[in-house]
């Protein structure tokens, strides 16, 4: 088995991917970048440690975004008091308000592989009176699939 990173549960070489799709490439792109299949990204992307890892790359994506926005704040406020007097500086604080917008909406996942893969082993069961099932068997196979301790 390749060199697993004990924190990630992942292969550098997967850490690689994730940070690549983070900074926005495509499928063919990384997998050229990483010489990969893209039957193998594709198999990376359902593992519950890549997603969590790939989501830490994004919310530290997102607070870099947030602290540089709040940087900007005096200066959009400005251009917010600049433009409500030229029509042409309209289209531009639209497209950067929407863009700002969008980035403070964006959801963003669990960065917790463990507890991704306990979600997928609980269920629900319906009776008379509903209950949550928890499969402990099915949350060890899993983790040890994903390289982390049950």
């Amino acid at each position: 088995m390749k060199n697993v990173n004990k924190l990630t549960g992942l292969t550098e070489q997967q850490e690689r991917a994730a940070q690549y799709f983070a900074d926005g490439a495509t499928m063919e792109g990384c997998a050229e970048e990483l010489g990969v299949p893209l039957t193998a990204l594709y198999e990376w992307q359902e593992k519950p440690t890549f997603q969590a890892y790939f989501n830490r790359l994004s919310w530290n994506l997102k607070q870099n975004i947030a602290v540089g926005v709040m940087g900007l704040y005096k200066d959009a406020l400005d251009a917010i008091r600049a433009s409500l007097q030229s029509e042409n500086e309209s289209v531009k604080l639209k497209t950067a308000m929407y863009v700002i917008e969008r980035i403070d909406n964006l959801s963003i996942g669990t960065t917790n592989a463990k507890e991704m893969i306990r979600e997928q082993c609980k269920s629900t069961m319906f009776s008379e009176v509903s209950y949550e099932r928890f499969d402990q068997e099915k949350y060890e196979q899993l983790c040890r699939e994903n390289n982390l301790e049950p």
